[in-house]
């Protein structure tokens, strides 16, 4: 290719002209100016080795785009499947679930049925009875031998040993059953009072402790001389004085102390000058 190849080419600023006057005068300007771009064959050979790889590039992205698109399509095949798959699964369940209720309906109705119809049966537990031959052969002798009814039944051995084990089974009961119980309270509060007054009339032992005057190893809880006295029991300890066993004010304090209020030991001092 020669240079005069450049002259089909123009800038991108610039515009084709055309042969017909008309047209280039109601297009372009009267001062507009056309520029050439002359290019040398090397450079015509790059921008063709160029154009040549963007064809190559186009032509592997629309390869790649119709591997998309076919995938694409197995995949929406797949999800199709599945689809119709699980619609065929929910109707099953759904066919079932009926099936099953049906079922179950129909079970209870035989069970209920099946109880109308049962009359109610008492539990009754069997015992074997081991009966001695020579036993059997006394009692069938014993007896005299008649045509009555009466005497028939008397003399059935297997009547006469059911009577025998009846008693003994009554007998056994009775005496394996427990005495009537009786009321014990009145019984054990005499016990429990006796056992008290006999700890209670001795003298106690050092480590025992007064609960009401605090005192330790003195006398019972029972025996205490403070249970007629006031305790100070909700009065703060200032406004406390410590009096005398005698004062007729006098309260007991939680530490075994005699105490009284303080305005009460003020006003009885005031009242004696």
């Amino acid at each position: 290719m020669s240079g005069n190849f450049s002259k089909g080419f123009y800038s991108a600023g610039s515009q084709i002209p055309s042969t017909n006057p008309s047209v280039y005068s109601s297009v372009y300007e009267p001062h507009a100016q056309v520029n050439q771009i002359n290019l040398t064959s090397g450079q015509i050979g790059e921008y063709e080795a160029r154009i040549n790889a963007l064809s190559v590039q186009l032509s592997q992205a629309r390869q790649k785009n119709m591997d998309l698109l076919e995938k694409n399509r197995e995949v929406m095949e797949v999800m199709n499947t599945l689809k119709v798959g699980v619609e065929t699964l929910q109707s099953e369940n759904a066919a079932l679930q009926t099936e099953n209720k049906k079922l179950k309906k129909r079970i209870t109705q035989t069970v209920n049925e099946k109880q109308k119809e049962t009359p109610p049966t008492m539990e009754t537990s069997t015992q074997t009875i081991v009966v001695n031959e020579s036993w059997r052969n006394f009692v069938t002798s014993a007896k005299p031998s008649e045509a009555t009814y009466e005497t028939q039944t008397e003399n059935d051995p297997d009547i006469i040993i059911e009577k025998v084990v009846t008693k003994g089974a009554a007998k056994e009961s009775q005496e394996n059953s427990p005495p009537p119980t009786q009321p014990a309270t009145k019984k054990r509060s005499h016990e429990k009072n006796q056992v008290l007054n006999k700890i209670q009339s001795k003298v106690p032992p050092p480590t025992y402790t007064c609960n009401f005057c605090g005192t330790p190893g003195d006398h019972w809880f029972r025996e205490c001389p403070a249970k007629g006295i006031k305790r100070s029991t909700g009065i703060p300890n200032d406004q406390l004085a410590v009096t005398t066993k005698d004062d007729p004010r006098a309260m007991l304090h939680p530490s075994g102390k005699y105490v009284v209020q303080i305005m009460h030991h003020e006003a009885a001092s005031k009242s004696n000058m």
